[in-house]
């Protein structure tokens, strides 16, 4: 459900946003699907946010973990190998 629509006036917002897109975009593994992964692979973590980038061209998912010990940020790959 969407709440609030804003208008992004900030350029390094803009460009960001721009660069999120094009990292979804060019994805072939979905966020909830990297998330999962990040989750799975750490044991006693959760996951409180999630950030679609681009990493040498490729797609990856920056995700955000918390667990009893603290804050770990993990990358996922956004991408199946032989595809881009």
């Amino acid at each position: 459900m969407i709440n609030e629509v804003v208008d992004i006036a900030d350029p390094h917002k803009s460009k960001a946003a721009a660069a999120q897109k094009l990292a979804i975009e060019s994805a072939t593994i979905s966020l909830f699907a990297a998330t999962q992964s990040a989750v799975k692979a750490n044991k006693g973590f959760r996951a409180i946010s999630v950030l679609p980038m681009l990493s040498e061209g490729r797609p990856v998912a920056m995700v955000t973990l918390l667990g009893s010990d603290g804050f770990r940020v993990v990358a996922e790959k956004l991408y199946r190998f032989g595809s881009k």
